[in-house]
């Protein structure tokens, strides 16, 4: 009996059907771990980086042009936040952004993404730009209540109140959530992004007590 060539290579190549196996398998692990990323990372998020990195760049520009870069780069999903720290040093640039009126509508933008930098209210200011600002969309004192801060580098968010449920995401250290409501040792919370689920409650601080390091 004659093989056709397919079927020779099939007996005579197992190396090469082997590598054929262990490419496919590789790029199904790969798929895997983009879908698992995607699921982690809110869909309606644009990644900006570290929010360090763009308040430097705003800091350091040379041009009313780079410093509008930097900003629409802070209206996004900026990486780094940290309660009430990143504030304060925010407050200077969307100052300084206003008094050179750089692309209003972006300040606006980034105002309302780190919620209206609520820990400085009541710096000196802070006066100029609720002025200068819409100010309807700010968090109230009520709403700073039932907001806490992460207290731990990753602090894992669970589909539910148990440790042994599934991971829903993540929430690193400095960043800030609000509590839905409260099971035992468990906060069922809501990030600045959209991520939702429980988290042990010893990982986070009131944000009206929390002071960030240094």
């Amino acid at each position: 009996m004659t093989l056709n060539k397919s079927a020779q290579d099939f007996c005579l190549s197992p190396t090469r059907t082997s590598l054929r196996i262990t490419r496919e398998h590789g790029i199904a692990v790969f798929a895997a771990v983009i879908l698992a990323i995607v699921v982690l990372v809110p869909s309606d998020a644009t990644a900006c980086g570290a929010i360090q990195h763009w308040m430097t760049k705003y800091d350091n520009a040379q041009s009313d042009r780079a410093r509008r870069a930097a900003l629409v780069e802070l209206s996004g999903n900026c990486q780094g936040y940290v309660a009430k720290q990143s504030d304060q040093a925010l407050l200077p640039i969307v100052t300084d952004a206003l008094a050179r009126g750089i692309a209003p509508k972006t300040v606006q933008r980034v105002f309302e993404n780190f919620r209206c930098l609520a820990a400085m209210r009541d710096d000196v200011a802070y006066a100029a730009v609720a002025q200068a600002l819409d100010m309807s969309h700010c968090p109230t004192l009520d709403d700073l209540k039932s907001w806490y801060v992460a207290v731990a580098d990753y602090a894992i968010i669970r589909s539910r109140p148990s440790k042994s449920s599934r991971k829903a995401g993540f929430v690193r250290r400095g960043a800030v959530v609000k509590a839905l409501r409260r099971t035992g040792d468990w906060i069922e919370i809501t990030d600045w992004h959209g991520q939702k689920g429980h988290i042990y409650r010893p990982l986070l601080q009131d944000y009206a007590t929390y002071q960030p390091p240094g």
